[in-house]
């Protein structure tokens, strides 16, 4: 009796270490799946980042025009020209008699129309040059170097990654209050992924940060939106 009952504990102990020694198995495969399906988002993240640089600048190879376009282009006014100085030619001995009184008439006629044209060219340019965009309310819109540089309103730049869930939020919460701008605010929406200069100006690591610029192009403000960041905190943080 004695042996089978320590039988009986060995078996015990030993289906004890089986059950033990599966559930570990268990466990190191489902880190295993984890890690692997976490590097699998991180590298089709990085992927989509470039192919958005790469479709913008095919149009602009499409766009330019050929050699032979441009000899063609270069061509066919030659043989207008040469058509037109040809009936000159036949049409000059038959006015011969009466060119005085044509001559007469014409002078004040290319006069008149000269004159306006000439005026017009000054006014534009004088209307376009080095004028800042003004705005009567606040904007939140794409990053355009153009705008930041001309803009009279306050500037925020909003560092934005489209696989970044509190960047989501944050940007629909915005859109979702557009009219809570401030008026002396426009917010830029800055691609986090790309923007790798910008970056670098103002020490930015991490997207859903939002940095403040003066007229100086420093910065006087920042933060760093969490999972609940809204428009209103930053109305009260940055301006």
């Amino acid at each position: 009796m004695d042996n089978e009952k320590k039988d009986n504990l060995d078996n015990n102990k030993a289906l004890g270490l089986k059950i033990i020694i599966g559930i570990a198995i268990i466990i190191v495969i489902a880190v295993i799946l984890i890690l692997v399906m976490r590097s699998g988002s991180d590298d089709s993240a990085s992927t989509n980042s470039p192919q958005t640089t790469q479709n913008q600048t095919t149009p602009d190879q499409s766009q330019a025009p050929t050699s032979d376009q441009t000899n063609d282009q270069d061509a066919t006014p030659t043989e207008d020209n040469d058509e037109i100085n040809t009936n000159e030619d036949d049409q000059m001995p038959t006015t011969t008699d009466d060119s005085s009184p044509e001559v007469d008439t014409s002078l004040p006629v290319t006069e008149a129309e000269t004159t306006p044209n000439d005026e017009s060219p000054e006014t534009t340019q004088d209307d376009s040059t080095d004028e800042p965009v003004v705005s009567q309310q606040g904007r939140y819109i794409d990053f355009n170097q153009a705008d930041f540089d001309n803009t009279d309103q306050k500037r925020w730049l909003f560092f934005y990654a489209s696989w970044c869930p509190k960047c989501r939020a944050l940007d629909q919460d915005i859109n979702s209050n557009l009219a809570n701008i401030p008026s002396d605010v426009v917010i830029y929406k800055v691609n986090f992924d790309t923007a790798n200069s910008l970056k670098r100006t103002y020490g930015v690591t991490v997207q859903t940060t939002v940095i403040a610029v003066n007229d100086e192009d420093e910065q006087t403000g920042k933060i760093v939106g969490g999972s609940n960041a809204s428009l209103q905190d930053l109305i009260d943080e940055l301006n």
